[in-house]
């Protein structure tokens, strides 16, 4: 009995062995299967992470597009602006400065006015001497802001002169400055005044022309000497 057990044991033994190859093939299969479906998981995840970082580079190049612009356009409005104000400034300053000249000018007249009038006696002399004084420093004082006479004579230039008065000149053509009332200034490429001048015409072209003598001026003397009771 114990011999056929042992038999009947060894026949069980050798039927599991048998069996045991045959299932190693398919346990291989499975093995050989995980390996190739990791392997179609992981380039799906970087054909993801590749269309991810398409778009995101897609988006960001947009954006700086976006952000380029905006700036351009930022720093365009701030140099006009920059110009703009540079510009209100400039004419501000400039407006300021030709009614400050404008005044001196007028100063100046009187000054001329001044020195115009005639003196005998010392006193009115050393008084002259000083006015001239005070006339040549404000003249240097306006040649170093630029400004300067308009020239006496000449033809008539509307740029530059304001004919107060035509005049028959037979020695004159006509449309040519005869006489400066009020001298005129400018100043660079402007006009600070206009010079107020006498213009000749042709007698055909003066209607009623007619000349009044000028009032005489009282001279220095004569004004200074005190009323008599």
């Amino acid at each position: 009995m114990s011999t056929s057990a042992e038999r009947r044991r060894s026949g069980e033994d050798s039927e599991g062995l048998d069996a045991q190859p045959a299932g190693e093939p398919a346990r291989q299969e499975e093995l050989d299967l995980e390996p190739q479906g990791a392997a179609e998981d992981e380039n799906a995840d970087e054909d993801e992470v590749e269309g991810v970082e398409e778009d995101d580079l897609e988006r960001l190049v947009r954006e700086r597009a976006e952000y380029l612009a905006s700036w351009k356009r930022a720093r365009a409005d701030y140099q006009n602006l920059r110009r703009r104000v540079h510009g209100d400034i400039e004419r501000a300053v400039t407006g300021v400065r030709e009614g400050l000249l404008g005044e001196l000018l007028l100063v100046l007249d009187t000054l001329e006015l001044a020195l115009a009038t005639e003196c005998s006696s010392e006193d009115g002399r050393n008084l002259l001497l000083g006015v001239g004084m005070t006339r040549d420093q404000l003249l240097q004082l306006l040649e170093r802001e630029g400004v300067s006479a308009v020239p006496d004579g000449g033809p008539f230039d509307p740029a530059l002169h304001q004919a107060v008065e035509t005049v028959v000149d037979p020695e004159r053509a006509p449309g040519e400055v005869v006489e400066t009332v009020r001298r005129g200034y400018r100043r660079h490429d402007g006009v600070v005044r206009f010079a107020q001048v006498k213009v000749s015409a042709a007698a055909a072209d003066v209607e009623g022309a007619g000349g009044q003598e000028p009032a005489e001026e009282p001279g220095c003397d004569s004004a200074a000497e005190p009323p008599r009771d």
